[in-house]
């Protein structure tokens, strides 16, 4: 997408702070609310491709209302529990002036990005053990994340407005795996009194292993189980309900490295994320793919790209690229 339509996209979203709750298995209920137009039989979902989020417990326990062996989006709504977990979602741009390859997008321009940032409820454990702005042991400044809050996790966004599509293009944490290596690099230093080459932990972890090590078990535990569902959901629910926007794509392992064009001995994403989280959120495998990403789209920007005009013989390489990337299959889901 383009810079102009990240601005205008976020000059049309709310002011302000944007709670998000959340608890485990919740995405479960969301999607059975988008999912049901109409009343259904709790039977024939059970042969739909929603058919594995009917196994949460989450949603037995709603089913128990279920009287007359229907359902309704209503039904799915799910009320406030102690249980929640709260977040503060933000949005930012990424890719700008940064090449493609580095900014490892699937095209030319920038993504959209959301963020799942901790809120109160995290950092008020984050005080007892460490000062608020003691944050370097657990991000990169270098990544997408907030400047003035924690950021848990993040996905990065390509959106055609015109289309009605948007491609996930990415879903990634730092922060809980940052502090584990911190962790290991403790351990280690504890271990045989030699920490890792990398340098990762600051003076003020160095100064009291046991607070990592406590802040680990006692405040991040939960978070590991749950960030990755919680983005997903969080994004799913920013593209339905903010965008407005019904159809979404997200690579596999195979093709987000193959658009992404990673170079050699480049560090691969966890292939789990871009496949397991997305069967889990029922998306299926399809040869479709977001317009922008179509071979004859891709075909006209190369053949019509001021770098050819003069260099015909470089053409026929990147056009056989192109058709060997139109025979990868992405994921796909229609809320």
């Amino acid at each position: 997408m383009k810079v102009n339509e990240y601005k205008i996209i976020k000059e049309c979203l709310p002011k302000g702070r944007t709670v998000y709750r959340y608890r485990p298995d919740a995405y479960a209920a969301y999607l059975l609310s988008k999912a049901l137009k109409t009343p259904q039989r709790v039977k024939d979902l059970k042969n739909s491709n929603y058919a594995s989020l009917l196994r949460k417990p989450i949603i037995k326990n709603q089913l128990k209302n279920c009287r007359d062996g229907k359902v309704s989006a209503e039904d799915f709504n799910l009320l406030p529990d102690k249980e929640d977990f709260f977040f503060l979602l933000s949005i930012g741009c990424w890719g700008e002036g940064l090449n493609q390859a580095y900014s490892q997008t699937s095209r030319s321009g920038v993504n959209l990005v959301l963020r799942l940032d901790f809120s109160n409820q995290h950092d008020a454990q984050y005080k007892k053990f460490f000062k608020l702005d003691d944050r370097d042991n657990f991000e990169f400044s270098q990544h997408p994340i907030s400047d003035n809050r924690f950021t848990l996790a993040w996905a990065r966004l390509d959106i055609d407005l015109d289309k009605g599509e948007v491609l996930i293009e990415e879903i990634q944490n730092d922060w809980l795996r940052y502090a584990k290596e911190c962790e290991e690099d403790a351990q280690e230093q504890l271990n045989d009194g030699e920490g890792s080459d990398e340098g990762l932990l600051s003076e003020t972890v160095e100064h009291d292993f046991n607070k990592l090590f406590e802040y680990r078990k006692k405040v991040l535990t939960p978070y590991h189980k749950l960030w990755e569902e919680a983005m997903m959901s969080a994004t799913l629910h920013f593209i339905y309900e903010e965008l407005g926007i019904h159809d979404i794509y997200m690579h596999t392992p195979e093709s987000g490295a193959a658009y992404k064009n990673f170079p050699r001995g480049y560090s691969q994403p966890p292939a789990s994320i871009y496949r397991d989280l997305p069967r889990k959120f029922c998306f299926n495998k399809s040869h479709q793919r977001p317009h922008f990403l179509e071979l004859y789209s891709r075909l006209n920007q190369l053949e019509t790209h001021p770098y050819f005009k003069k260099r015909k013989n470089k053409l026929k390489s990147y056009i056989d690229r192109e058709y060997k990337l139109s025979t990868l299959p992405m994921q796909r889901l229609s809320l």
